[in-house]
């Protein structure tokens, strides 16, 4: 199975989620970088349980449903958003992006 989360992507979104985007891995003092092998893949439920998670903390979730409403082929069914994590962390990295875009 093809990805379809780029390296871009996981940096977008592993920096979303507050967390230490890094090619190496190091420590200083008391944060400790991931090397690539132990950072987010983002096609975990827990990794889209993350964003998710995250997007309804920063008050972004009603906006983001509302995008991907546009682009999903069944827009009044958000349980369809959950069904492939990867796709999930995908559609939040392209909204992410484009927000920026927008300000």
């Amino acid at each position: 199975m093809e990805h379809i989360i780029n390296e871009a992507d996981r940096k977008k979104l592993t920096l979303f989620l507050g967390e230490c985007w890094n090619s190496g891995s190091y420590e200083k003092g008391d944060m400790k970088a991931l090397s690539i092998k132990e950072m987010r893949r983002f096609d975990t439920p827990s990794d889209q349980h993350a964003v998710f998670s995250r997007l309804v903390e920063v008050g972004k979730w009603s906006r983001f449903y509302w995008v991907t409403r546009k682009i999903d082929s069944e827009p009044d069914n958000v349980e369809l958003l959950f069904i492939n994590p990867e796709r999930f962390c995908k559609l939040a990295a392209d909204y992410l992006g484009e927000e920026k875009c927008q300000k």
